[in-house]
């Protein structure tokens, strides 16, 4: 029997309300039971982050995925 892999999006976007790609992403991943979307403006609006609990979250899951424009790479 296989494991399904647990999966974190790290999403970082801060206009994600006018972005129609990263929608078109975000919603089938929420739907996923082994995918944690994570939106880190949404959780650090005032840009305090909290290292250890983003450490802690790397750790718990076996794939990270951060969906980055072409535009900025």
């Amino acid at each position: 029997m296989s494991q399904t892999a647990k999966v974190l999006l790290l999403y970082a976007h801060p206009e994600s309300q006018d972005s129609v790609a990263n929608r078109v992403l975000l919603k089938p991943a929420t739907q996923l039971s082994n995918v944690t979307v994570h939106d880190l403006y949404a959780h650090y609006p005032d840009f305090f982050i909290d290292i250890p609990h983003e450490q802690e979250l790397l750790r718990q899951h076996d794939v990270i995925v951060f969906p980055a424009s072409a535009l900025y790479l």
